[in-house]
Parts: C-alpha cells; structure tokens; sequence
C-alpha cells in the first residue's frame, strides 16, 4: 500500500482566472488477504475567495489553505500506520478596489504533515491603485515526513499608483521549485521581510 499524492496548484500568478485548490490523492493499503483498498482520502483543496470594494481595510485573517491528509491508524492492514492520504494545495485569494489598506494575515499555503504527498501553495492575488499593507501574508508549500514536500505557490501585488508595504511577505518552496513574489507599481516603499526561497527540506523533515 502507499500513501496519497499531493494536490498541485495551477492557474496564473495575476488571477486572470481564479481556481479552487486540488485536493489530495487517496491512499490505499492491503488487507490480510492481500487484496488493495483505500484507506484514507486525500485533504481538500483550498477554497476560493473573491473581494471587489471600493476602500478595503483587511484587520483579520483571511485564509484559502489546503487541508491535511488523514492518516490511518487501523493496524489490520499491511502498511495502514503509514497509509496518509495526500494533502491538499492552497486556494485562491483575489481582492480588487481602489484603496486596500491593513495589518491583516492572508495565507494560501499547502497542507502538509504525515509521510505522503504535500499540497502545494496556493495563489494570492492583489489589485488597487494604492496599496498599504502592514500585515502577513503567507503562501508556502507543503512539507511532510520523508520526501514529501512541495513547490510555493504565488503572491503578486499590483499597485498602479503607489505601494507602501511594512510587513512580512512569504513563499517558501521546499522541493527545490522557483518560487515567486511580484510586486509591480510606479512608486513602492517596502520595508519588512520579503521570502521567496527555493530550498530542498532535509529528508525526514
């Protein structure tokens, strides 16, 4: 038996077209008898969320993230402890208007956790002429035991007038993938942590 693999994430970085996250695969084991069957089913994929306003002032958190695979604990079949089904990938966050403002939290990221296939990262799309962010905002990929790990997804911020951003912005990739942060606007003060490595996450990890 083996594990679920994990949802991919798609779609164009803008948000030209906006996707739900891809759930993860099934996992499957052998009963006594030697015979396949499935175990656990892959986590969920991210959902969509979509803010069009004029003046936007985000305090909260607003997350779109790939849920976890589930493990089976049934004993009785060859391989079940280690049997996850794979994780989901990150959703879709898009929010348009004319002022966007806050220190809120927005996340994407893929589900990870267990020894199967992680989802990954989500995209995470921005559009107004001004734009004053002090908060978080969080896309990476998944990571799980073993080998398991996978890409960023996108953050890309368009401000066609000016941009002043303070806060930290992560994509983190944990199987050596490209990730990618863009920020686009004519005039743009940034200060805080902008994250988007590539890295390959020690196996075990």
């Amino acid at each position: 038996g083996g594990g679920g693999g994990g949802g991919g994430g798609y779609g164009s970085a803008e948000l030209n077209l906006i996707y739900f996250g891809s759930g993860g695969g099934s996992s499957g084991a052998f009963d006594g008898g030697g015979e396949s069957i499935p175990t656990q089913k892959g986590g969920d994929g991210g959902g969509i969320i979509f803010i069009l306003a004029n003046n936007i002032s985000v305090s909260g958190s607003i997350l779109s993230n790939g849920d976890d695979g589930v493990n089976s604990t049934n004993t009785s079949y060859v391989g079940g402890d280690n049997a996850f089904g794979g994780s989901g990938s990150g959703g879709s966050i898009l929010i348009v208007g004319n002022l966007l403002q806050g220190n809120g939290f927005l996340s994407s990221e893929g589900g990870g956790g267990g020894t199967s296939g992680t989802g990954g990262g989500g995209r995470i799309a921005l559009h107004a002429p001004t734009i004053n962010l002090t908060g978080l905002i969080n896309n990476d990929g998944g990571i799980a035991n073993y080998d398991y790990k996978s890409s960023a997804g996108t953050i890309y911020i368009n401000a066609t007038t000016s941009i002043t951003s303070s806060g930290n912005i992560t994509a983190t990739g944990y199987n050596g993938t490209t990730a990618r942060i863009n920020i686009t606007s004519p005039l743009m003060t940034l200060s805080g942590i902008y994250n988007a490595t590539a890295t390959v996450a020690p196996q075990g990890m």
